[in-house]
């Protein structure tokens, strides 16, 4: 993933019920928010990431974030920044593209908040085009049709699908290690 998130700015990532789909973007997010890539993935470390997790809008009460600051309850780390900055920070590193999104189950999302969450995600990459995205979901969900922005005028979705193939135990225990 590593690789991927280096050459692509979009990507899908795809794979069954299980296969740790979660577990990667949570590690990704820790990883990123600790600067702790080496080498080739040095770019990776500037990048501010914010995990989404969709399922946890699938309370109809609980509104979909408007701002960006609304974003930050779902990062794990706080910017070490004053609060009356935070706004501002966050529009920066979305706007240069050092933001790291990462929005976990798109096909989780009940049926009478798809429409809600699927326009704000769109909303998001249009109004933020620079920041990086990942987005999870079960093979059974096409992004650019899930989006509806398959054939819009200027909808740049480019995404690159990637797939998680569960791990077998050597490498479970090695990421466990």
């Amino acid at each position: 993933i590593e690789d991927a998130l280096v050459k692509y700015r979009k990507i899908l990532l795809k794979g069954v019920a299980g296969s740790g789909k979660t577990t990667l973007l949570r590690w990704l997010s820790v990883m990123v928010s600790r600067g702790q890539f080496a080498q080739e993935f040095l770019s990776l470390n500037g990048k501010f990431p914010i995990l989404i997790s969709l399922r946890d809008y699938n309370d109809v009460t609980k509104p979909l974030p408007k701002k960006l600051i609304d974003l930050l309850p779902q990062f794990p780390f706080r910017p070490p920044i004053p609060d009356n900055r935070v706004e501002e920070f966050l529009h920066d590193r979305f706007n240069n593209g050092n933001a790291l999104v990462l929005v976990d189950g798109v096909d989780e999302v009940l049926q009478i908040r798809v429409d809600e969450v699927r326009d704000w995600i769109g909303k998001l990459i249009r109004d933020f085009p620079k920041a990086s995205y990942i987005i999870s979901s079960r093979p059974v969900v096409s992004l650019v049709d899930w989006l509806h922005l398959k054939g819009r005028q200027g909808s740049s979705i480019d995404f690159v699908e990637a797939k998680v193939e569960p791990l077998n135990d050597p490498e479970l225990t090695s990421l466990v290690n």
